[in-house]
């Protein structure tokens, strides 16, 4: 076998390496949403787990609204974990080029080490964003529909609809525009739809 693979141009066997990687992450992205939706849709059927809609948006809350956001909330988690699997299937892969060409990879990973330090002070804002834009759909603190009370960075109070929650930012609809809000700026928010826990 390894004869066989010392047979084959390099380029051509990097090219297949990053085609056979390419093809893992669309699979592992497949296999985990299906996974994860399964999970969740076990955890419904038991009344317990994180996937279940904890509590109600109003009495006229129908019950295709109360799946969708449910639906909502198991598609971030497994675009997060989809996430992290191509991270590492892309890191290995790099690796495994590098040996394929013969190249010395550990002062390309130490670079890489510094330029990652770099990016991690650089990015902390955007990293904020998304580990709170993952517990606003775990923990199910507002969804699209809802109004929203949250504070302005000057102490003001801006109240508006929710139209998109992604993991970063939050679109809300206030007045006769949308507004565009990094996740941690919604840190303290005030769901005005959601019914208080019994």
């Amino acid at each position: 076998m390894l004869r066989a693979m010392e047979t084959v141009p390099r380029p051509i066997l990097v090219a297949a390496i990053i085609i056979t990687a390419w093809m893992l992450t669309r699979l592992t992205g497949l296999v985990i949403r299906r996974v994860v939706r399964r999970l969740a849709d076990r955890a419904v059927r038991l009344e317990a787990g994180p996937w279940r809609v904890r509590s109600t948006r109003g009495e006229d809350e129908s019950t295709t609204v109360r799946e969708q956001r449910r639906r909502q909330r198991i598609d971030a988690a497994s675009r997060v974990l989809n996430h992290l699997v191509s991270v590492v299937v892309w890191i290995v892969t790099l690796i495994v080029v590098f040996h394929v060409l013969e190249v010395d990879a550990a002062f390309f990973l130490s670079s890489a080490g510094f330029l990652g330090a770099a990016m991690a002070i650089g990015g902390q804002h955007k990293v904020n964003d998304y580990l709170t834009g993952l517990l606003v759909h775990f923990e199910d603190r507002y969804g699209v529909g809802d109004l929203i009370e949250w504070e302005t960075p000057s102490g003001g109070m801006v109240r508006g609809v929710v139209e998109n929650v992604g993991l970063f930012t939050t679109r809300v609809r206030e007045g006769d525009s949308s507004v565009h809000i990094p996740n941690h700026a919604l840190a303290h928010v005030r769901n005005r739809s959601q019914e208080a826990a019994a």
